[in-house]
């Protein structure tokens, strides 16, 4: 029989009788995910819906109940792509709510007909708040200002927002938004003025920079390049490629920059980051690569990187 973990928490069902919780099911080898509506008082359970994968099943917390008691919403991998679907509590699939070649990763909210959810819509190297309604068939709205890396934190109420945005140059701003993204009021400013503890050194970072290459089968691999801070257009300079590769982690985003990076940049290395194929956020095409294959294929598009050193004027290859 099939070794299975509990995953995850606990989701109460808002049905009438009040005495049902959805689990999540994983089996050990993470291919298959199950959600499982257990009655607490008879100890009976009900399979609802079965996940499969030849890979394996990325878990998320999006399952949300619906007040009406007798619908849920659902985030599933099945397109290629997180995004969030609508069912029945008996399991019929009534439709998608989201669709399109990018990644959901939190629904955050349901509010007067709307759903409320972070995602990698308008690029991948941001996320951003965005909305749609939940009865029709509708385009998604973003609610959060292009440009900057968002995590939001909703009220209980649903009627306000924390706003946690950055971007690789700006450090860290908190902001009270509206549901609506209107300014409510300025929890953090952290603005880059002559107060600010990090203004001396502001100057003193290197240029940052985003690109991509293609993996050998075609795909897009993103980097961000930090220059040195003093960099003389004639000369070369040492590289430092920082990796991880595996999966549930993405580190190439237009979020605020670690003080390490601007340090070593200070002290004359470039700083190179680039998300290989299996990194997160990209979608399964992206990640499935490196299914039984850990070592390889991050490898190969790590070189990409080496490679792209090589190409440039500045880099001193033996420097890596």
């Amino acid at each position: 029989e099939m070794l299975r973990s509990l995953v995850g928490s606990e989701m109460c069902i808002r049905d009438r009788d009040n005495v049902h919780l959805a689990i999540q099911v994983q089996s050990r080898n993470q291919q298959n995910l199950d959600l499982i509506f257990w009655n607490k008082e008879t100890g009976q359970q009900r399979q609802i819906i079965q996940e499969r994968s030849k890979t394996w099943t990325n878990l998320n917390n999006n399952f949300f109940p619906l007040p009406d008691g007798q619908r849920f919403i659902w985030g599933s991998e099945q397109s290629g792509f997180n995004h969030l679907y609508l069912y029945a509590l008996d399991g019929e699939h009534i439709r998608p709510l989201t669709t399109g070649a990018w990644v959901v990763t939190n629904l955050k909210a349901v509010k007067d007909g709307s759903i409320y959810f972070e995602a990698y819509k308008d690029t991948a190297l941001e996320q951003h708040l965005y909305t749609t309604d939940l009865e029709t068939q509708s385009d998604c709205r973003r609610i959060t200002e292009s440009g900057f890396f968002h995590t939001i934190s909703m009220s209980p109420d649903r009627q306000y927002f924390i706003d946690r945005c950055s971007s690789a140059m700006t450090p860290p701003a908190v902001t009270l938004r509206k549901v609506d993204g209107s300014l409510k009021q300025i929890l953090e400013a952290n603005q880059l003025d002559e107060t600010h503890p990090f203004t001396p050194f502001s100057n003193h970072r290197g240029k940052v920079r985003f690109g991509e290459l293609k993996a050998d089968d075609g795909q897009s691999l993103h980097y961000r390049l930090i220059e040195p801070t003093h960099l003389d257009s004639g000369g070369t300079y040492p590289v430092i490629i920082t990796v991880y590769g595996g999966p549930g982690v993405q580190r190439v985003t237009n979020e605020w920059v670690p003080a390490w990076h601007h340090y070593m940049a200070q002290r004359g290395y470039g700083l190179l980051q680039l998300d290989n194929r299996g990194s997160s956020n990209r979608g399964k095409a992206f990640e499935d690569p490196i299914y039984l294959k850990l070592g390889e294929v991050e490898v190969a598009d790590q070189l990409k990187a080496v490679s792209y050193t090589h190409l440039r004027a500045h880099e001193t290859p033996e420097h890596l």
